[in-house]
């Protein structure tokens, strides 16, 4: 009986040694992947990829060919009269494929091919270096409205600034005079007059008549983008940080820095975000969703997230570096062959840099990484002392 019983108790005590190895073996591996886990880090490319400027051949087409006027005491009478056509190089009637011309007084035909060209006209200024042109043009590049009344009114405003801005800037120069003469008809052509009209004024092209006392006048869009090309100085960009600390995320395993919001002038088009000074940085928009960080829109706001486990109880510096790309960067021309026809002005794109930083510093307790290695390297610690215990022999009493 004594003997039975004895052969009973090696087998129990053989079956809790094997399945102490296996539980060490389970213990073992689960460490092996928790201090795996905790190696872990991520890793993302930045670049920098902008449109191409402008400067390739293209064919004049008209677009819409706007009659502006002012109304006579009767208030059915035409006094003074201002006409142009908006002028594009793409396919569709939008203010970014609309070019601008700089000469008034000068003509083109319809499907004109023009091409690029740094010659200035004979006897004329040279507008390469003026900023306020450079603005004016860069506002058309980036699309923008700049009335409520749709993209053709959009073109005649910023084409009438230019040229306003050009006469006033320049009026000894014959090149850049606005129209002031009466016709054959005796129908005042007055430009300048129209647009300085405080009242209203009615703009007709196609099927659309426009009634407005917004656009012309000392307090119009005209005047409006006028004086703010006489204001201009140069593209200028900042990058804001706000006040509040950076936060772990709701799971987490981030840092998420305050809202950083890019600002320039408003021909800014879109920005380039770099960031550095710890690994594993991703940029992600107000909702929390991840971006790229190339090519955002000017206007956009961001965040950068750190992963938690690369934070340390040390203060650490973040680093925030922002291309921001301006479609104002220079002045040239387009002609075309025949030298009386108007010629056109276009910008070409400019990159300015700005930064910011803002520091952070880890919570004082263990993150979710460091307490999983932690407990990982305590258990296969503990496998290792199960391992090397159950492998000893084991001692029969007698």
């Amino acid at each position: 009986m004594e003997k039975i019983y004895m052969e009973e108790s090696k087998r129990q005590k053989k079956s809790i040694m094997n399945l102490s190895v296996v539980l060490s073996f389970v213990v073992s591996i689960f460490a092996v992947f928790s201090l795996a886990m905790f190696g872990i880090v991520m890793n993302q490319g930045t670049g920098v990829s902008y449109a191409a400027p402008d400067g390739t051949d293209f064919n004049l087409r008209w677009g819409a060919e706007i009659h502006s006027y002012t109304l006579k005491a009767d208030g059915e009478t035409e006094d003074k009269m201002y006409d142009m056509i908006n002028y594009y190089a793409g396919d569709t009637n939008i203010l970014a494929n609309q070019v601008f011309c700089i000469e008034r007084k000068k003509t083109t035909e319809n499907n004109n091919l023009y091409k690029a060209t740094d010659e200035v006209r004979s006897g004329a200024t040279d507008l390469k270096e003026d900023t306020g042109l450079m603005y004016l043009l860069g506002i058309g590049k980036t699309g923008k409205a700049i009335t409520e009344y749709g993209p053709e009114v959009d073109g005649y405003v910023l084409q009438s600034a230019i040229w306003y801005y050009l006469a006033e800037k320049y009026p000894n120069d014959e090149t850049y005079k606005l129209r002031d003469e009466t016709d054959q008809g005796g129908q005042e052509l007055r430009d300048k007059a129209v647009m300085d009209y405080a009242g209203t004024i009615y703009l007709e092209f196609g099927s659309t008549k426009i009634v407005s006392d917004k656009i012309s006048g000392p307090n119009g869009y005209i005047s409006k983008l006028v004086n703010e090309a006489k204001a201009y100085a140069g593209n200028t960009l900042t990058v804001n940080i706000g006040d509040s600390k950076p936060a772990k995320t709701e799971d987490g395993k981030y840092y998420q820095s305050p809202v950083i919001t890019p600002v320039g002038t408003n021909t800014l088009v879109s920005y380039d975000v770099e960031v550095s000074g710890i690994e594993g940085i991703v940029v992600v928009n107000e909702n929390g969703e991840e971006i790229s960080s190339t090519n955002i829109p000017a206007g956009t706001k961001f965040y950068v997230r750190i992963p938690a486990d690369k934070v340390t109880k040390e203060s650490q510096t973040v680093k925030i570096n922002v291309k921001g790309l301006f479609n104002n960067g220079g002045v040239h021309y387009y002609a075309t062959e025949n030298v009386e026809r108007q010629r056109l002005a276009y910008v070409t794109p400019v990159v300015v840099p700005a930064g910011a930083e803002f520091a952070i510093v880890g919570d004082t307790g263990m993150n979710v990484a460091q307490t999983i290695y932690f407990i990982g390297l305590v258990v296969l610690l503990c496998g290792v002392g199960i391992v090397y215990a159950n492998a000893k022999p084991v001692e029969a009493k007698q």
